[in-house]
């Protein structure tokens, strides 16, 4: 990922770098919100690793197991959908 920052709605930067397990895997969790989803697909058409899933106009959703944690579903997003939990646990 060529950026190491990330930002949330509050303005607070997420470090993608420094957010880490021991196993090397990153603890960010990426999530869609239902209340600001509006079904573009614009996440879903830059997701590298087809995680999201979810028709036109529809609140799409990100499948976890499937994510590579890029952030590009984030960058992308100009609605504020995409949320991001440093802690790795969905809200």
């Amino acid at each position: 990922m060529k950026k190491s920052k990330l930002k949330k709605e509050d303005g607070k930067q997420i470090d993608n770098k420094k957010s880490k397990t021991k196993s090397g895997k990153a603890s960010l969790t990426y999530t869609i919100s239902k209340k600001n989803c509006v079904g573009c697909g614009k996440c879903k058409k830059k997701c590298p690793a087809k995680a999201i899933k979810g028709k036109k106009k529809e609140v799409h959703k990100i499948r976890q197991e499937k994510c590579i944690k890029c952030g590009k579903c984030f960058s992308v997003c100009k609605h504020n959908a995409v949320c991001v939990d440093k802690k790795g646990t969905e809200k």
